[in-house]
């Protein structure tokens, strides 16, 4: 481990997003910080493009290089804060664009607030070429608690106790991020939010296939909520953070008074079972859309896919709690590099 000589440490995990990258990197460049204090580091998940040569154009700026093999982004920040000396690390996904005194709003508030572990800066979404509509992926971070890895700070003292990222949420690359916050809070660390520590994050244009993506990231929930249940239910949103949306409850509802209705040939429990299963559907959709620009085609394909999605996310869940049963009955949380 590194001595400590800096305050803070900028870790940029990145993987074949050198365009992005350097926009960061040049948004960061251009602002005024004491550089006797920071240091950045990209660690690069070994990428296909040019992002090697993309970092040597900010190396007078005092960027570190660090080539991985791929193993993702958990194990990307855990190998840049492993190899940083600041007292404090920060983490910024390498797409996003820092706001306008960034670094120098960074030390001077983890300055003037000793003590803390864990601090979320916010996180605004930025509409670049294209049009806000139902497929377009957004991230914010308004008021915290979300603990989004494009745009916190861990004291190195935090990252020491709980070993770092849990590298076991792998394909898909999500909940480490929470995971991590999680264990810090649960080490007793102090968590806030610093509104000026700004970042922007680009909408992107998505399709059908990112709702298969959310039904998949469910194999994730069951280690979360095995690792932490208290803060499972205590931090995480009930109406759609928990395992699944409250809303797929009338999914699930429906086969259970369906099948021993057909059974039975009780047409009562087959209605009632259906009309959850519309319920939920209709209610589902609304929620897919709300405050969204609604184009024709796009409807058609959510509204074909969320006759079925539910399902696939239960599906996923099960298989979740199978591969991580042991974590139930005292086993290792996994392991952390």
């Amino acid at each position: 481990m590194l001595p400590y000589n800096k305050l803070i440490s900028i870790v940029i995990p990145t993987y074949n997003r050198s365009e992005k990258l350097e926009i960061l990197l040049q948004s960061l460049a251009g602002q005024k910080y004491d550089r006797l204090k920071t240091e950045i580091i990209v660690v690069d998940d070994c990428s296909k493009d040019n992002t090697a040569e993309i970092v040597l154009r900010f190396k007078d700026m005092g960027v570190n290089y660090i080539m991985q093999d791929n193993s993702g982004p958990a194990a990307a920040r855990n190998n840049g804060w492993k190899n940083s000396s600041g007292m404090f690390v920060g983490f910024l996904d390498s797409d996003v664009i820092a706001g306008d005194n960034y670094l120098s709003s960074a030390i001077t508030y983890l300055e003037n607030n000793p003590g803390l572990d864990c601090v979320e800066g916010r996180t605004l979404s930025k509409i670049m070429d294209i049009k806000p509509t139902y497929f377009t992926h957004s991230v914010e971070n308004l008021n915290g608690g979300q603990y989004m890895t494009c745009n916190i700070f861990y004291s190195r003292f935090i990252l020491e106790k709980i070993g770092g990222f849990d590298v076991e949420y792998h394909k898909p690359y999500i909940r480490e991020d929470t995971d991590i916050a999680f264990a810090a809070i649960k080490a007793g660390g102090k968590t806030a939010f610093a509104e000026n520590l700004v970042v922007y994050h680009p909408v992107y244009k998505s399709s059908y296939r990112d709702i298969f993506k959310l039904a998949l990231q469910g194999i994730h929930e069951p280690r979360l909520f095995m690792k932490y249940p208290s803060l499972y239910f205590k931090k995480m949103k009930w109406l759609d953070g928990w395992f699944f949306p409250v809303y797929y409850l009338g999914y699930y509802i429906f086969p259970a008074l369906a099948i021993p209705g057909f059974a039975m040939k009780d047409s009562w429990l087959v209605n009632t079972g259906f009309l959850f299963y519309l319920l939920s559907y209709c209610v589902t959709l609304y929620a897919q859309f709300r405050k969204k620009i609604v184009l024709p085609q796009e409807f058609l394909t959510a509204a074909a896919l969320f006759t079925f999605i539910p399902y696939l996310r239960l599906y996923w869940l099960i298989i979740g709690f199978i591969k991580h049963s042991h974590l139930l009955f005292g086993g290792k949380f996994g392991k952390k590099n």
